[in-house]
């Protein structure tokens, strides 16, 4: 998955990649776990990482001396006694309310990617398929688009790729809402390609810079964290807001597989267990309602 890559990338290869399975003891654990949370973060120099992070780096050690112990690499497992960390609070939450995601929505209604940023909050796209689609994926008289490109980095560059996996290619239907913002951007983008003597092209990306060039995945993040400070909001990351957008359509009574088709979920289990986050005012309700039950 998209977080086991992060977490031997960023974690263990920079670290501990180069010692045999023989030598991941709970010495090695500890001292990856010191490294992880310091200044340094990796060696490459991500800076100190997340609980989440160091949990996930962990977890891959311990799954991979585990596996050499069943497959007779080892004699026993050495990091069979090594407890993961214990999480602190998170550097950011982990959804937005609906409140906070509609003020977001009006605080960046004269972005130049106001677009983008309701597509995120409205179908819970991941972010390199927002930087990856393109007009030739968008059918605005039918009020739709296709998913069937990812933007990703590679070394430091956005590199054009398929969906993480086969339910992430999908069609979804957008809201008249949203099929304005979007005819509204393109016309901003033709005033822009216009000016600086580039043809319109049905191939070129939805979302692009002020000089045409395709929009890379960590800027979209980077621009997304700048924009929630300034409109006054607790921090999340850009990732967050797929989350939000799953937890206010279940909010909606949306069913979860129509949530699951429409984010790209391969089953709708992930939605259910990964994505969805319940809201106060979803549980306020339990005690009153389980009273007049009772006591009916």
């Amino acid at each position: 998955t998209g977080n086991s890559n992060t977490a031997v990338t960023w974690t263990i290869r920079p670290n501990v990649g180069g010692l045999p399975v023989t030598q991941l003891n709970e010495i090695v654990a500890g001292k990856l776990v010191e490294t992880l949370r310091s200044p340094e973060g990796s060696r490459l120099g991500r800076g100190a990482l997340s609980d989440r992070s160091v949990q996930l780096a962990i977890t891959h050690l311990k799954a991979a001396t585990s596996w050499a112990a069943v497959n007779g690499y080892l004699q026993r497992d050495l990091l069979a006694g090594f407890k993961r960390p214990k999480g602190g609070n998170s550097r950011a939450q982990i959804v937005w309310t609906l409140e906070q995601a509609r003020h977001f929505l009006n605080f960046t209604a004269d972005d130049r990617l106001a677009a983008a940023w309701s597509l995120f909050i409205t179908y819970g796209p991941r972010r390199g398929e927002v930087a990856g689609l393109r007009w030739s994926n968008v059918d605005l008289a039918a009020g739709e688009l296709t998913v069937s490109e990812t933007l990703v980095m590679i070394n430091g560059r956005p590199q054009p790729s398929t969906p993480k996996t086969d339910a992430g290619e999908r069609k979804i239907t957008l809201s008249a809402e949203d099929v304005k913002l979007l005819e509204s951007h393109r016309v901003h983008q033709g005033e822009e390609r216009l000016r600086l003597g580039l043809p319109r092209d049905d191939e070129n990306y939805v979302f692009t810079t002020l000089l045409g060039d395709p929009i890379s995945p960590d800027w979209l993040s980077r621009r997304f964290v700048e924009l929630a400070q300034a409109a006054g909001l607790p921090r999340l990351s850009v990732h967050g807001l797929r989350h939000t957008a799953v937890s206010i359509m279940r909010s909606r009574v949306l069913s979860l597989e129509v949530i699951a088709a429409t984010v790209g979920h391969s089953t709708p289990v992930v939605t259910l267990t990964v994505y969805r986050h319940l809201f106060p005012e979803e549980t306020a309700v339990v005690g009153e309602t389980m009273s007049a039950a009772l006591r009916a």
